[in-house]
């Protein structure tokens, strides 16, 4: 006798929101997505019909906070998965099987094909809350992850300012610098005679140093170190300015001399920018 099943979707459960959810595993790390400042997701899906097509990536997020879900007619791409992610806990991994367009646009996406989807394809979305972080630990998890090369220098750099929702950047090359303070003061170029006021820093935020005055000649060699002076390139007398930098543009890849900067350790000045003579 055969024997057939009314559910429609074997192995998953259907959510308050209408979605279909799978539980694959439990996690018990800390703290929960929710209390999360910082988190790493594992996520893939492929269309239900053909799960060769596979898309899988990860994803460093800032925290995501409590939000709302909406009808799917209404709502912006992603809120209701969002929703769902938010109430994970650190190390949950569950699948959704959702009409693409949940997704669609969203960051949770972003490693797609869009010509492969139409919006109202069904896909199984699967998401693995790797880990959670406070954020003083994210930065400590970046500044390890740079020296045992799991990560470059700059990729552990950008992914801590791009997960900063408060703080602006520009990036130049491998230098990177958040604007603390602008002015119309003069710029910096070769010859000019420059003071600045800097204290050192890893990333993980440890302080190196007490502040520090600094007089030199700009473009002169032996008196800043490389990545310090091409950033300065960028400001102008009166600014102030945080300047992140890989250990190549800074103390070297070995660290320095005295050992409080480690090998391959990414660096960052706050510095304001005294006196510019030209």
């Amino acid at each position: 006798m055969a024997m057939w099943s009314c559910d429609p979707h074997p192995g998953f459960e259907e959510t308050e929101s209408g979605i279909y959810r799978k539980l694959i595993q439990f996690g018990d790390c800390q703290p929960a997505v929710h209390d999360a400042d910082y988190m790493i997701f594992n996520i893939s899906y492929s269309k239900s019909s053909d799960t060769d097509s596979n898309f899988h990536f990860q994803v460093h997020h800032h925290k995501l906070g409590s939000i709302p879900s909406y009808p799917s007619q209404t709502h912006e791409p992603g809120l209701i998965i969002i929703n769902q992610l938010d109430s994970m806990r650190c190390g949950d991994q569950f699948s959704y099987l959702i009409p693409y367009r949940e997704i669609a646009g969203s960051w949770l996406s972003s490693q797609s094909d869009s010509g492969y989807f139409q919006p109202d394809d069904e896909v199984i979305f699967t998401v693995h809350a790797l880990q959670t972080f406070t954020q003083e630990k994210y930065k400590n998890y970046l500044m390890t992850a740079a020296q045992q090369d799991e990560l470059t220098e700059a990729d552990a750099i950008e992914l801590l300012l791009s997960n900063d929702l408060k703080e602006t950047y520009e990036r130049h090359g491998e230098c990177f610098i958040q604007h603390k303070e602008r002015t119309a003061g003069d710029s910096i170029h070769a010859g000019s005679d420059v003071t600045i006021v800097y204290t050192t820093h890893l990333l993980d935020g440890t302080t190196l140093d007490s502040s520090t005055e600094l007089q030199f000649t700009f473009g002169k060699p032996g008196q800043v170190i490389g990545g310090l002076q091409y950033a300065l390139s960028f400001l102008k007398k009166g600014e102030q300015a945080r300047i992140y930098l890989p250990s190549y543009l800074a103390f070297g890849i070995d660290g320095n001399s005295n050992g409080l900067v480690p090998p391959k350790t990414p660096v960052y000045f706050e510095l304001r920018v005294k006196e510019v003579k030209n």
